[in-house]
């Protein structure tokens, strides 16, 4: 009996140190918002989305903009659907809406504002095409230019996954990777996301635009041939820097199947195939 005693307490034990707990709240936090998470692929690109209502799906808008087709995946087993229009865009942080044919469970949209650096922090997404894939880490800080930093580990695929709390809430949305850096990443505020569905809650489906005839399919690429926005570059960039503002940065796929970037810095744009001279911005 005392060994039985022993045993049980030592398991007891091992079950109350932090760690058992966090991982057995992290499956958990899974299994309830997995279903909410889908993969999206937009021609040869390949992101995630997640559900914000019955039938919307929130992604990057880079993720999705010169593909005249969309589709979606909860579950590759069960196959792909079509996104058949887009129901409504924020250019200005990287988000758009897609309707969806199925409908889908939404995430619980939480309060960026009440989440502070160091809080634990999740995200469920597709790197690489890895469809549910968890990944968890921290709030880094909030940044000036109102971006979320995280350490959270993302990889190409991971635009537009949901970084949820502890408590299952969404405060953000995957959005850009440092290249030259590891764990760090950066996320929009899940603020921008509840004043887009509020648009989009607004915005009559008879308005709607299908996903061939929108505007995103046809890219707002830089002249000169350019094409197919594929990333976002923030290599040895810090906008939170004095003097740097409007920073961006995006890499463009040309018709010869090279890269070229387009750069904003402050009020100068300039295309070129290596980093953008942005001086202000760099570290």
């Amino acid at each position: 009996m005392k060994a039985i005693r022993k045993v049980l307490g030592a398991l007891l034990v091992v079950c109350l140190w932090p760690g058992c707990l966090q991982a057995s709240d992290l499956s958990t936090l899974f299994q309830a918002n997995e279903a909410s998470v889908v993969t999206i692929r937009a021609g040869s690109k390949i992101g995630t989305g997640f559900y914000v209502a019955p039938h919307f799906i929130v992604t990057n808008l880079h993720v999705v903009r010169g593909s005249r087709s969309i589709t979606y995946y909860s579950n590759y087993a069960d196959g792909g659907t079509a996104a058949p229009s887009v129901v409504a865009v924020d250019a200005a942080n990287d988000l758009v809406i897609l309707l969806a044919a199925k409908p889908g469970k939404p995430v619980r949209l939480g309060d960026y504002d009440s989440v502070s650096p160091g809080a634990e922090l999740f995200a469920i997404g597709s790197p690489q095409g890895y469809e549910k894939t968890i990944t968890n880490g921290m709030l880094s800080q909030k940044r000036k230019d109102g971006r979320m930093q995280i350490s959270i580990a993302v990889s190409p695929g991971s635009s537009g996954s949901p970084v949820f709390t502890m408590q299952g809430e969404v405060v953000g949305v995957v959005v850009a990777q440092r290249a030259d850096s590891q764990n760090l990443n950066f996320a929009i505020p899940s603020d921008r996301v509840q004043r887009l569905l509020q648009k989009a809650g607004e915005t009559a489906q008879a308005d709607y635009v299908t996903v061939a005839d929108s505007e995103l399919s046809r890219d707002a690429a830089p002249s000169g041939g350019v094409s197919g926005s594929v990333d976002v570059d923030f290599a040895g960039v810090d906008t939170s820097l004095p003097g740097c503002r409007n920073y961006a940065s995006r890499i463009y796929e040309n018709s010869a199947g090279s890269l070229i970037k387009l750069c904003t810095c402050n009020d100068a744009i300039m295309l070129t195939n290596r980093l953008c001279q942005c001086q202000p911005c760099r570290r």
